[in-house]
């Protein structure tokens, strides 16, 4: 039994390459090594982690700066809490210099290199877009707390949403 109307023929889809879509826009990694080659010495591994994990603590500590701040004045100026702007020129400039030195290795890196290169990235892009989404909702952020019935911004003295926090949890995971 067929549906009244005109019959639609399609040709199946191809598979999408779910790499090229999730990682476009990097470069295309280096050749496999010859068989035998000198594995990733581990100094360059740890000058990976910690290169990630200075660009998570230049995050935390912009954020640990000036969120208490904004919290403390949110009663006051509701306004002012969308003006928050963690993240400066400095600390841009540094995790767009990170990316450039993770991207090259990932493009020219040894295996082991440019896995622990890759890794750092995700971690780099993950925290720079939260901490931008926290910069554009906060002031969301602080109408659903108070709403909800739990009117302190700061308990104990710590913003009740600790972002520098995570972000600093997040650069020791990368020490």
């Amino acid at each position: 039994m067929s549906l009244p109307g005109p019959s639609i023929s399609s040709k199946p889809t191809t598979q999408v390459d779910l790499y090229a879509l999730t990682f476009s826009g990097l470069p295309e990694p280096a050749a496999a090594p010859q068989e035998g080659s000198a594995p990733t010495p581990v100094a360059e591994l740890k000058a990976i982690h910690a290169s990630v994990a200075r660009c998570l603590r230049a995050m935390a500590q912009k954020v640990e700066e000036a969120l208490p701040a904004a919290l403390a004045s949110a009663r006051q100026a509701w306004d002012r809490v969308d003006t928050l702007n963690v993240v400066d020129r400095a600390v841009t400039t540094q995790v767009a210099e990170t990316r450039r030195a993770l991207q090259k290795t990932i493009s020219t890196g040894a295996p082991t290199a440019r896995a622990t290169a890759l890794e750092g990235l995700v971690a780099l892009d993950t925290a720079w877009g939260l901490t931008r989404l926290f910069e554009r909702r906060l002031s969301s952020l602080i109408r659903l707390r108070v709403l909800s019935g739990q009117e302190n911004l700061l308990p104990n003295g710590r913003p009740f949403l600790d972002l520098s926090a995570a972000l600093n949890e997040a650069a020791r995971a990368w020490s």
